[in-house]
């Protein structure tokens, strides 16, 4: 890492950057103050947002990819920045406007051109700051998305705090501004690694290159890509009902919120894992991890055990946070480090599908469980099995491609 001039430096505003660009995270506690405003929006209406905002967020990240590889991390940054600041603006300007109008401007502004920027911007670091330390990409990585994730913590803190003494619609244009000078200031520091402008001569580069088109070609990536969306599931089932599930046992639904602590805190340790264990130990330690976490809620719903279902929630945490980390590592080391930022953007489209699933899955099983949770923790026993077994075909089918 010292080789690198100005590495740490990097790394540092790369942490930083993603901190604010975290901030797309705290859609629940926006919801919450814009229907102070427009009680006559319905949870179906507002959820849709959110769930548009991760869609261009993923579009986001593969146009950003692109801008990257034919220009430069600093365009793609500059016009993630622009394409923020006008989306946020958007939506801090639509207190006087009527219900209907305000909630398609939110949709454009907020969720569209917000979501596509932020996309952008998260591409263009991760794929151009942690290709710089091909030995340590997981931990980078991992230090980078630690930032991300103890972003929705800190801002739903200080959105509470400020909402009241200046409103949603000046604290929405606050966050944009914010998060808009980040990602300038970024643009600064971050340059394109080397490798990314070499040929595949086998003198930088551990594994031959292989271009969007390539990869997706392969039936390992489309198993690691699943295994993926069953990795957000696991996660989601449990964080979507995270302060819910505190409540079924008992305790103070604040409390259910550690959960992001450890999904933020958990993912530098997971990035350091899997630069020293490689990528399938790794995925298989974390998916180990999830299956204690199951075993650990299913005990603590039939027993009634506190400490068990908060050390099941912390691993899940861990686990969401890590699966992220993960990616990065894989994607480098099994499709190569040339067209990373793309080939990256691409497995991000999992997302997509997980923030789907997920939720949805959790709330069908709520019902039908009148409330409760079994159900739920059972559901995740059962995707983390699932996930065990998409490792071991993940491994056959590398093995057999590069024997092809």
């Amino acid at each position: 890492m010292n080789k690198v001039k100005n590495g740490p430096f990097m790394i540092a505003i790369g942490t930083i950057t993603f901190f604010f660009v975290g901030a797309m995270y705290v859609w629940s506690v926006i919801r919450i103050e814009l229907t102070k405003v427009f009680p006559e929006y319905t949870a179906a209406q507002l959820s849709l947002c959110f769930t548009l905002m991760m869609s261009m967020f993923c579009v986001g990240g593969f146009v950003g990819g692109k801008v990257v590889q034919r220009k430069t991390p600093a365009l793609s940054l500059r016009i993630g920045a622009v394409l923020i600041f006008v989306g946020y603006l958007g939506a801090s300007l639509i207190a006087n406007l009527p219900a209907q109008q305000a909630l398609m401007v939110l949709y454009v502004c907020y969720s569209v051109l917000a979501g596509l920027g932020l996309g952008m911007g998260y591409n263009a670091l991760m794929g151009n700051i942690s290709p710089w330390f091909p030995d340590k990409i997981g931990l980078v990585a991992g230090v980078m998305m630690m930032g991300m994730g103890m972003s929705s913590l800190v801002f739903a803190f200080i959105i509470e705090w400020i909402c009241p003494y200046i409103g949603i619609f000046k604290t929405l244009l606050f966050l944009g501004i914010s998060i808009a000078l980040m990602l300038l200031v970024s643009s600064f520091v971050v340059k394109k690694p080397p490798v990314a402008a070499k040929k595949d001569d086998g003198s930088l580069e551990s594994v031959e290159s292989k271009t969007p088109r390539q990869m997706i070609s392969s039936v390992s990536f489309w198993v690691y890509f699943l295994w993926n969306i069953f990795s957000g599931c696991s996660g989601l089932l449990i964080i979507n009902s995270a302060a819910n599930i505190a409540a079924y046992f008992g305790l103070a639904a604040s409390l259910g919120m550690i959960i992001s602590l450890f999904n933020g805190c958990g993912r530098p340790v997971v990035g350091a894992i899997v630069d020293k264990l490689g990528q399938y130990k790794a995925m298989l330690f974390l998916n180990s991890m999830l299956v204690a976490a199951a075993a650990m809620l299913i005990i603590s719903d039939s027993t009634g055990l506190k400490i068990l279902m908060f050390l099941g929630m912390i691993l899940v945490g861990i686990v969401y946070g890590g699966g992220g980390t993960i990616a990065a590592r894989v994607i480098n080391d099994l499709y190569g480090p040339r067209h990373f930022g793309v080939n990256h953007s691409i497995s991000n489209f999992s997302v997509i599908a997980a923030s789907f699933i997920g939720p949805l899955i959790s709330g069908v099983l709520q019902d039908r469980s009148g409330g409760g949770f079994t159900g739920t923790f059972w559901m995740l026993m059962i995707i983390s099995l699932i996930m065990l077994a998409l490792i071991g075909a993940l491994v056959m089918s590398v093995k057999f491609e590069k024997k092809k």
